[in-house]
């Protein structure tokens, strides 16, 4: 009885909870760290390691999610819908830190979404249709985003290359007399690329500046 008074409480009286439980938290310890027996030490170390990870655009300076109003409003699409899961990945203890090997964002945001990486027990049913409302993924190290752009391209350009599917596309009206649509697509894909790349660079401004100019030249 007491529980449902507090959900109660917290759902009329908050704006954000991030759910974690027990469970899913020994469960992490015991599948992912092989700790059988972990202690409220290593659980609370697997809390603060989410939660201090979740909150680190604060700690940061930076033009997006640097404060908590913008960290949580495009997660939270109705005042009531404002219960969060949190995932993370690798996973790791202390003495397996040297072992962590390199690997891409995208797998990466692939192991985010698996439910034994959530902090929250979270029972698939495959018969019942589920998705994600929002996602936020906070990706800390040497990352380079281009990855995921790059490789998009590469199996757009084998898709078109091969007309694979574009019967079903011709069949709307927005692709009914051609598919400049998809290669405007891509154009606008391979320029956030050019982008990225340009920003790791010292005269990164004097592109910006180039690139702005040439817009207004094409106008």
């Amino acid at each position: 009885m007491f529980f449902k008074m507090y959900l109660k409480q917290i759902k009329l009286n908050t704006e954000c909870i991030v759910v974690l439980d027990n469970t899913a938290l020994h469960r992490i310890a015991a599948d992912r760290l092989h700790i059988d027996t972990p202690s409220f030490a290593q659980i609370n170390q697997l809390v603060s390691t989410v939660m201090s990870t979740s909150t680190t655009t604060l700690r940061y300076p930076g033009y997006m999610n640097n404060d908590l109003i913008g960290l949580i409003a495009s997660l939270i699409p109705t005042p009531r819908l404002h219960y969060l899961m949190t995932g993370y990945t690798p996973l790791t203890t202390a003495a397996q830190v040297a072992s962590v090997r390199k690997t891409t964002v995208l797998d990466v945001m692939r192991r985010l979404l698996q439910p034994k990486n959530m902090m929250v027990s979270t029972p698939v049913h495959r018969q019942a249709n589920h998705c994600y409302i929002s996602i936020l993924n906070i990706i800390q190290g040497e990352v380079d985003p281009t990855q995921l752009f790059e490789r998009t391209l590469n199996q757009f350009d084998k898709l078109r290359k091969r007309e694979a599917f574009m019967d079903q596309f011709k069949k709307e009206s927005i692709f009914k007399d051609n598919l400049d649509e998809f290669d405007n697509s891509r154009e606008v894909i391979q320029q956030l690329v050019d982008e990225y790349q340009a920003a790791t660079k010292p005269d990164y401004l004097a592109w910006g500046t180039q690139q702005a100019s040439g817009s207004v030249d094409r106008i």
